[in-house]
């Protein structure tokens, strides 16, 4: 509804997952972007679903597994030394949704669910049999157990919407998300132990209020409040030993026995809010208005073992010293826009202006 879900500090970038079965319309704005936008660039607008009078509702689903999966991995690619492919190892999106009436004319709500599924073996990458040994520092690969990297996306939400008047409709909306990309970050040279979980959602959840009056039949007032909080990071595995001490192997290329990078914690929120004044006739519209935002972002850098080891061969040849624990702050205060815009549409032509 026009609110951006992006982090305060990058805000092109966010968690929520889109939840289709509460979606009422997609619009994706490519060009002649309307001056309430503070950037350029394609954007795409999400239209929440309103319950109605009658009850109804609608489930997808899908599903796939390595059993259904093409390929392309041969004799050939055996040949320069690649021993496992890539490939899926089960992926699936189940999404019902349902709504109506609590007042007929006057109350309604719409809920959904949603629960994603994404999990895909690592080509060339095993379990490593001596994870979490302190005493091991070389990689021993178990080539009957291929790495994988495993997630899944969960989401439920539910909106009441209220038409008080003939004129004033006011809607309320909850979603709230947990997803874990657990393991995560698990490729052809990081072993499994050196990765991490990417666990999203302790809690993490966006809330709006939107408010809709056309006081005339050419005169629109509409107004939109959103609320989005996400505490998610890149975590150490729960029986990750914290005396283990990474390796890259410089022969080899691969990471193994802890992450050598660290992990994260993070918490970001924001607070959106806008309002805007239209005047449509058909052909030709005028629109006043303002958007703002507020929000924050804290970031704890952490590892268990401040330093690792790179190696030539199994010998040590360089040693990392990392600086941690330490925060990266962020804190907007304020993102205002004001911003005023006038559009003529003649057939298929369209000409916009407008100031911000």
């Amino acid at each position: 509804n026009g609110l951006s879900t992006g982090w305060a500090n990058e805000a092109f970038e966010t968690l929520w997952i889109v939840n289709t079965s509460a979606t009422q319309e997609v619009v994706v704005d490519a060009t002649a972007v309307s001056a309430e936008a503070a950037e350029g660039g394609v954007r795409t607008n999400i239209i929440p679903r309103d319950g109605g009078n009658a009850f109804s509702g609608i489930v997808f689903g899908s599903f796939s597994s390595d059993a259904l999966a093409g390929g392309n991995f041969d004799d050939d690619l055996r040949a320069r030394g690649m021993q496992t492919p890539n490939v899926i190892k089960v992926d699936g999106d189940f999404n019902p949704g349902f709504g109506g009436p609590i007042r007929q004319d006057r109350l309604w709500f719409y809920s959904a669910l949603r629960y994603m599924r994404a999990d895909a073996y690592v080509g060339d990458m095993f379990i490593n049999r001596s994870a979490n040994d302190p005493k091991a520092f070389t990689f021993d690969p178990d080539l009957s157990q291929p790495a994988t990297n495993e997630a899944y996306w969960l989401d439920g939400q539910g909106r009441l919407t209220w038409q008080a008047t003939p004129r004033h409709k006011f809607a309320w909306m909850w979603s709230q998300q947990k997803s874990c990309k657990c393991p995560s970050l698990v490729n052809a040279v990081t072993a499994p132990e050196a990765g991490a979980d990417n666990v999203h959602g302790k809690p993490l959840f966006i809330t709006t209020g939107d408010w809709t009056a056309p006081l005339t039949s050419r005169l629109l007032v509409d107004a939109s409040v959103l609320y989005h909080y996400f505490d998610w990071g890149f975590l150490p595995y729960d029986d990750t030993n914290p005396d283990m001490i990474g390796i890259n192997e410089q022969r080899t290329g691969i990471t193994f026995r802890a992450r050598t990078s660290g992990y994260q914690d993070r918490k970001n929120r924001v607070l959106r809010y806008r309002a805007t004044l239209s005047y449509i006739t058909g052909a030709h519209s005028m629109k006043v208005g303002f958007n703002n935002s507020t929000g924050s972002s804290d970031y704890l850098n952490f590892v268990h073992q401040p330093i690792g080891y790179r190696t030539n061969g199994g010998v040590p040849n360089l040693i990392f010293l990392r600086a941690r624990p330490f925060h990266n702050l962020w804190e907007m205060d304020a993102d205002l826009g004001l911003f005023a815009q006038d559009r003529w549409t003649v057939d298929r032509l369209t000409l916009t202006g407008g100031v911000r």
